[in-house]
């Protein structure tokens, strides 16, 4: 009776393990009947790719000439020192025509002065 019951555990554990790996077995042969299927579209997709990498290298290409025109650009631009130096030369020009208009306003006053006969 024991010998029996072994009997009958051992044979529902194989049933069991013949279940599982068939189950199993059978999901593995369809992912793998889908590759298989599908290495036919694999030249294709490697055509699209290459395609699409050599789309990519002239876009990146592209890029490059862009970037060095911007870099060039930026060379050219002023920096802050450059603006502090434009700052100061700006106001020394602005004080400059200020004293010459301040020189022309006294000289035209003078000239007005000695044309009524004498200082006022």
């Amino acid at each position: 009776m024991i010998v029996g019951f072994l009997l009958m555990i051992i044979g529902a554990i194989a049933g069991f393990q013949k279940w599982f790996w068939g189950r199993v077995s059978s999901s593995v042969s369809a992912s793998v009947s889908n590759l298989v299927v599908g290495h036919e579209g694999i030249e294709k997709r490697l055509e699209k790719v290459e395609g699409t990498v050599g789309q990519v290298k002239s876009d990146l290409d592209r890029m490059r000439g862009r970037m060095g025109n911007i870099e060039g650009r930026v060379d050219q631009l002023a920096t802050k020192n450059d603006l502090h130096e434009v700052s100061i030369l700006v106001a020394r020009i602005g004080a400059g025509l200020e004293a010459q208009a301040n020189m022309t306003r006294m000289l035209y006053e003078a000239a007005q002065r000695a044309e009524k006969g004498g200082a006022s």
